[in-house]
């Protein structure tokens, strides 16, 4: 469904975006003077309308696809990479006072055991 609306509103913008940029390019090149097409070779003319209007038609509307689909994938990724960090910490969090409990209990059993090292250095 997702697909067929962003097609549809694809539709719809490159047609306004056409109907926008190439009404005013027809305007201009229809009120040019005569000594504009004098000058000017008709094959050059052609040529740059029609680079224009595939620009206009093909290029732009792929580019905001693509760009559209960018910024999908950075805002899922933020999104996947936020949920997955929340609940890592939510399960580790949840073990933390039991680990450090287990930590502090060696700890203090490696504090006893120190300054007898020298001693055992000595009978060794």
């Amino acid at each position: 469904i997702s697909f067929l609306l962003s097609l549809v509103s694809l539709c719809f913008a490159g047609l306004h975006a056409s109907h926008s940029l190439h009404a005013p390019l027809l305007h201009n090149l229809l009120r040019s003077p005569m000594s504009f097409f004098d000058t000017t070779p008709l094959g050059r003319i052609l040529n740059r309308c029609a680079k224009d209007i595939e620009v206009v038609d093909m290029m732009l509307p792929m580019n905001f696809r693509y760009l559209g689909m960018c910024i999908l994938q950075v805002s899922f990724g933020f999104n996947i990479t936020d949920f997955m960090f929340r609940r890592l910490v939510n399960s580790n969090v949840l073990k933390a006072p039991t680990d450090l409990r287990y930590i502090l209990t060696s700890l203090k059993l490696f504090r006893e055991q120190l300054p007898s090292v020298h001693s055992i250095k000595c009978v060794h």
